[in-house]
């Protein structure tokens, strides 16, 4: 014969004596109310060991140079060792990736730049801002010289 557990419950020890009392909610707290419970800890302990081993590479170092917040980054096609970023401020900077320091600072727009493009076949870069231009340099490998022509978009 199955035994069936059933739960009964009369209504005074549910209704609320004043409108002001709170609703009664009634929980079940135990391992057997809730059979998945072991195999939820399992999971969540095997997620937790799997992003620990994740975060656990050494931080090699951070790039600081832009003083707001970046919103678009571009990798050279041509060289490997060049990153550009640019921020909120309008400002697009040239990275060398093996020293982590700005090679060039361009203040290209007053305000946020919208996107960022490098060329495949020459070293030219493509900023595009709020304002509604589109500027291109010419960067030519580590040196301060810019050949910059505005379009209106």
């Amino acid at each position: 014969m199955v035994k069936i557990s059933t739960v009964t419950r009369t209504p005074k020890s549910n209704t609320r004596d004043t409108k002001y009392d709170l609703h009664r909610v009634n929980r079940i707290t135990g391992m057997r109310a809730n059979p998945f419970q072991a195999a939820r800890e399992l999971k969540r302990a095997s997620n937790a060991a799997k992003l620990s081993k994740i975060f656990a590479k050494p931080f090699l170092g951070a790039m600081q140079g832009h003083s707001d917040y970046v919103c678009c980054i571009a990798k050279s096609c041509l060289d490997l060792n060049v990153l550009v970023s640019a921020g909120f401020d309008g400002e697009v900077l040239i990275w060398d990736i093996a020293s982590k320091s700005v090679t060039e600072r361009l203040n290209a727009f007053d305000n946020r730049v919208r996107g960022l493009a490098t060329s495949l076949e020459k070293d030219l870069l493509i900023a595009a801002g709020d304002d509604h231009f589109v500027q291109l340099y010419q960067v030519l490998h580590y040196t301060n010289i810019f050949f910059d022509c505005l379009f209106w978009l």
